[in-house]
């Protein structure tokens, strides 16, 4: 009778009392000092979100305590870059949990290297290194964090930067700086087809890196480098047309081309 009176009187508890949580989320070194991030609490078996919070230390470093239903079992998502998941976290009904998930992170700082540039909006493609799946759409100039470990990052400029096994460090900002650009023109308006050609160095390899439309008049930033462009003007007559010029870009400044309209 004692046995079924403490059963039944648990049951009671954690279906009156409050429950509550804590969430520390831990660096690389086990200590919960990571914070300013969205924590989602899923339930497992419908997977439906039931509470977001934004977390939060207090002033000695404490997360606050947070109110739930005791009931439910969750998956916890960290949403961080990219998310950690603790999954099948079953809390005590009734009195206070605290939650541990580990999900140490650096700051990512892809930025330009001095001077004035002419880029707008200018984007990144960041992936796990050894994986094809894109992880985040980087605004270039913006200090993002992620997780600790190696990157792969695309830069969109013309023609696009890759960098490798970029590491991300605890605690630490990984910076990644720019070329400054120049600005490749085209000034007149001039209908027609033909593209753009990065001449590698060293190798002489000639890259496509740009299609024209039927409009040619272009005013872009570039990568300061060697290229080729190559361009057949709408009303020529045949191939033998064909306008190729050699040009190069120098940070700073403006390489204008005229084109051959015949």
């Amino acid at each position: 009778v004692n046995q079924y009176k403490s059963i039944l009187g648990k049951i009671i508890g954690q279906t009156v009392n409050t429950t509550t949580v804590s969430i520390k989320l831990q660096d690389l070194y086990d200590k919960p000092t990571e914070t300013n991030v969205d924590v989602t609490f899923v339930n497992n078996v419908t997977g439906e979100a039931v509470y977001d919070f934004e977390h939060y230390l207090d002033g000695n470093g404490n997360p606050d305590t947070l109110v739930v239903d005791g009931v439910i079992s969750y998956d916890v998502i960290v949403n961080t870059i990219p998310a950690v998941i603790k999954r099948n976290v079953y809390l005590e009904g009734g009195k206070h949990n605290i939650i541990e998930v580990k999900c140490p992170q650096g700051t990512l700082n892809v930025n330009f290297d001095g001077g004035a540039n002419d880029y707008k909006n200018l984007n990144a493609i960041v992936k796990q290194t050894d994986s094809s799946n894109t992880l985040h759409n980087y605004k270039v100039g913006v200090k993002s964090k992620f997780i600790v470990g190696a990157y792969d990052i695309e830069v969109l400029t013309l023609p696009r930067l890759i960098f490798k096994d970029v590491q991300i460090n605890q605690s630490q900002t990984t910076t990644i700086k720019i070329p400054q650009p120049g600005v490749f023109s085209i000034p007149i308006s001039t209908a027609g087809w033909g593209s753009l050609f990065q001449v590698i160095p060293n190798t002489g390899e000639h890259k496509w890196i740009y299609e024209f439309d039927n409009n040619s008049k272009i005013l872009m930033p570039m990568q300061p480098g060697d290229y080729k462009i190559v361009f057949r003007a709408k009303g020529s007559k045949g191939a033998i047309h064909t306008d190729v010029q050699y040009f190069t870009i120098k940070p700073g400044a403006t390489t204008m081309i005229k084109l051959y309209n015949k």
